[in-house]
């Protein structure tokens, strides 16, 4: 059993999981110099993502659905092994899947950080979803199977089917948080509503679940990343 802090950012692509990552760096006992100085960085997918920037994987092969499918069935106990006496670990597990993990059964003290839109919202995420994450799985979308020759399909009916195709896929994954128990210790952050208020009550919940200080959150660089941003946010319904 794990006793030190863990926090599991859980989240579907493109829905800013790396962004709170990066934010909870900024608690007293994980900020330096690097987090101080720290700036948006996206990477050779999108500038709009912040897999550039500070926050790096506490674990290898614990990021994605791929990874989840690895581990769902297996007795993890040497697999987070690394995390004991390491004090404060984040982690990014870009697939509401994980919710569906044993965590009482490794850890006696973390939170669950889950983030989702209202179902009526998740299809206006499907656009950063998809312009925010990797152009890499467009051979693995439904619609690829009947395609011969991209080269002379119009970027216009590709970019059509790949958001069709991300809207369905979003809207699937609800069935995860309806049929899946919350495990305990989650806290909710609604991107229904992204503001600096709300994404300040939600690090100080996870803060408080854990028994650890809350922090201010550096609002100059919150301000920064909304504004990047913008062209996603203010699409969402008010």
């Amino acid at each position: 059993m794990i006793k030190d802090p863990q926090i599991f950012i859980v989240y579907e692509p493109g829905m800013i999981g790396t962004f709170f990552c990066n934010l909870l760096l900024f608690q007293e006992t994980l900020i330096d110099n690097h987090s101080q100085n720290l700036k948006w960085t996206g990477d050779e997918h999108s500038e709009y993502n912040t897999h550039g920037t500070l926050y790096k994987d506490t674990l290898k092969n614990f990021h994605t659905s791929t990874d989840f499918k690895k581990i769902k069935y297996k007795e993890l106990t040497s697999f987070f092994a690394p995390l004991e006496n390491k004090g404060i670990s984040i982690h990014r597990l870009a697939s509401w899947e994980f919710l569906r993990l044993d965590y009482p059964r490794y850890f006696s003290n973390y939170v669950i950080g889950l983030i989702t839109p209202s179902k009526d919202n998740c299809s206006a995420w499907a656009d950063r979803s998809l312009r925010a994450t990797s152009r890499q799985t467009t051979h693995t979308e439904s619609w690829y199977k009947n395609v011969r020759d991209i080269t002379k399909i119009p970027k216009e009916f590709i970019d059509g089917m790949r958001m069709k195709e991300r809207k369905k896929y979003l809207q699937s994954r609800y069935e995860i948080i309806e049929n899946t128990k919350m495990p305990d210790r989650t806290v909710h952050f609604d991107l229904d509503c992204i503001e600096i208020e709300s994404i300040q009550e939600f690090c100080d919940q996870c803060c408080k679940a854990l028994g650890i200080k809350c922090f201010d959150l550096p609002h100059r660089l919150v301000s920064q990343f909304l504004e990047k941003n913008k062209i996603f946010f203010d699409k969402l319904p008010k």
